[in-house]
């Protein structure tokens, strides 16, 4: 081989070695990030703690009603995600951009997706529906009708001309109720007939005279409800009222007014109602038509709670 061929070798493999070593080099150097090569224990050395790897899963967005559920990532220790107060693995629960984030490691949910312990049982908890204790309904309190405040009014035509009142001076009773379950109460009234005053004293006489109430044979008009139900305008109580010796069924319609504390520390509740009787199904006849049959009653009460 000639001498200038001999230069051109050399310069041929020169060339090469400057191509070759920086692919080579980039071969064998570490990727970016993971600094040095990990370094192996001496004999009897307590090997260091093992950190945490970060298991990523691609972010998986669903968006449902008002609510997202994003699957991302995690950092996990071995095959168990760890659950921040909590020693189960299972569902991750983190906080991404206001967005709820759930991670589940594939490896601790059994075939129908609920997450288990390593030994395979369910970590799941069983979700009460509702409330598990049925609603509480407030027992009525009882009252006692304060006759110092009622008002038991009635009004009956007079030959057609007008309309007199009248208005008995003594009612007692007792009543229970409850205004979140208004359709418990019971009510109760005792009428004195004697106690009727009509503004004049002959009247008051002949109408408790056996023309009329018969005061000395039925002294009391008595009225007592058997079922109370809820009415488009207020309660309806259905009872048995009794006067002159004849008992009959009648409707009251009953309005609640308000209850509360009354000036003396004592606690009142109070109604109103407004219905018409015919004093005929009473066996009470006499002067029909000219005193009339219809008696338009009014009647207010409260009662101080026992």
């Amino acid at each position: 081989m000639t001498c200038h061929s001999k230069i051109i070798s050399s310069i041929v493999v020169c060339c090469l070695m400057l191509v070759w070593l920086p692919v080579a080099s980039a071969q064998i150097r570490p990727p970016a990030g993971q600094g040095r090569p990990a370094v192996l224990p001496k004999p009897g050395a307590t090997p260091p703690r093992a950190q945490p790897i970060r298991n990523t899963i691609p972010a998986k967005s669903t968006q449902g009603q008002g609510s997202s559920t994003v699957q991302g990532s995690a950092t996990t220790q071995g095959s168990a995600t760890t659950i921040p107060g909590s020693s189960s693995p299972g569902a991750t629960p983190v906080q991404n951009n206001s967005v709820r984030v759930q991670v589940v490691n594939p490896e601790v949910v059994n075939s129908q997706g609920v997450p288990t312990n390593p030994s395979g049982s369910s970590t799941a908890q069983p979700v009460p529906v509702g409330n598990a204790q049925a609603p509480t309904i407030a027992k009525p309190n009882t009252y006692t009708i304060d006759n110092t405040h009622q008002s038991l009014v009635f009004g009956v035509s007079h030959f057609g001309y007008s309309y007199t009142y009248g208005r008995f001076n003594k009612v007692d009773g007792k009543f229970t109720f409850e205004s979140s379950n208004p359709t418990a109460g019971e009510y109760e009234f005792d009428i004195d007939v004697n106690s009727i005053d009509s503004n004049d004293a002959k009247r008051d006489e002949h109408l408790r005279g056996p023309d009329f109430f018969d005061a000395a044979k039925y002294p009391k008009i008595k009225f007592k409800s058997t079922s109370v139900s809820q009415g488009a305008n207020g309660l309806q109580i259905t009872g048995n009222m009794t006067m002159h010796g004849e008992t009959k069924e009648i409707v009251l319609p009953m309005k609640y007014v308000g209850e509360g504390q009354g000036p003396f520390g004592k606690y009142r509740c109070g109604f109103y109602s407004q219905f018409v009787i015919k004093r005929s199904e009473f066996g009470m006849k006499t002067m029909l038509p000219n005193v009339g049959d219809e008696i338009s009653i009014t009647l207010s009460f409260e009662g101080i709670r026992n």
